[in-house]
């Protein structure tokens, strides 16, 4: 399987600059057990500079091993509310593991000159659970205020999710403006 690995611009996605053309993503949203996290941080749109839209939070990278069984590990920079409630959620014990989440990651096409999302759920959010490693669950927020961006305050936020059981779904995949296509991630069971 091919390895989906982008590197975004946490720069740009809060500081838009028009002669700029980084990788840049959106967190559009994300709950976790029954807390859904506010889309709290209004950036603006890459497909439409003169709009803005609000997220969850601003991307730092984004990967995906391929395979139908591999977790989407995400870092985003998010803000003071959500990491409060991250923060909570990182030190009980939680009960539910799921995830619903919607993430939008563009790149610039050089030859049409503007942005395309090129890996992304359409709009539709994906169902998952917190992915593991060595038992513990792969969900991190950092104490820390970030130094890279400083207005608004972020906070980082690392999280890995594998696919629901049970449910395929699609992940979209553009390598330019006009070439598009869908992958699988999870399995789907049909009842017998």
């Amino acid at each position: 399987m091919a390895t989906l690995s982008f590197s975004c611009s946490v720069s740009q996605g809060f500081n838009w600059q028009k002669d700029a053309q980084p990788v840049v993503g959106h967190l559009n949203s994300l709950t976790i057990g029954d807390k859904e996290l506010a889309a709290d941080m209004a950036v603006t749109d890459p497909e439409d500079v003169a709009s803005r839209i609000n997220v969850v939070g601003v991307l730092s990278s984004i990967s995906w091993e391929g395979g139908y069984a591999d977790p989407i590990y995400i870092s985003a920079q998010i803000s003071t509310t959500n990491k409060k409630e991250v923060t909570l959620l990182t030190q009980m014990e939680m009960s539910a593991t799921t995830t619903e989440f919607e993430f939008t990651t563009y790149d610039y096409d050089q030859q049409e000159k503007m942005y395309f999302k090129c890996f992304h759920c359409d709009g539709t959010p994906l169902n998952g659970l917190i992915a593991k490693s060595g038992g513990r669950l792969e969900l991190h927020i950092s104490p820390d205020q970030s130094f890279e961006i400083t207005t608004p305050a972020n906070y980082a936020l690392d999280i890995g999710i594998m696919p629901a059981e049970q449910e395929a779904q699609a992940i979209h995949i553009g390598i330019d403006v006009g070439a598009k296509f869908a992958k699988e991630w999870g399995v789907g069971i049909e009842a017998g």
